[in-house]
């Protein structure tokens, strides 16, 4: 199991939701497996209608970070 790590703080405009984990290998969105890509559009779609922003960013070394941005 890989920690996950998961961070707030104001700023670009609202409050900033970062987490991480350092999960190596994954070398893109598709590569996350079954499912995932489904439920990141969806993530992405909710916060999208809310006002936000969602990226994520994969790494095959420093694993996989999501952030998200609300108004």
């Amino acid at each position: 199991m890989h920690p996950v790590r998961i961070a707030t703080a104001a700023g670009h405009g609202g409050v900033v939701l970062t987490m991480a984990t350092a999960v190596p290998g994954y070398r893109s969105e598709p590569g996350l497996g079954p499912g995932c890509g489904l439920s990141i559009e969806s993530a992405r779609r909710v916060v999208e209608a809310h006002g936000g922003t969602f990226r994520i960013h994969v790494d095959v070394v420093s694993g996989v970070g999501v952030e998200v941005v609300l108004p």
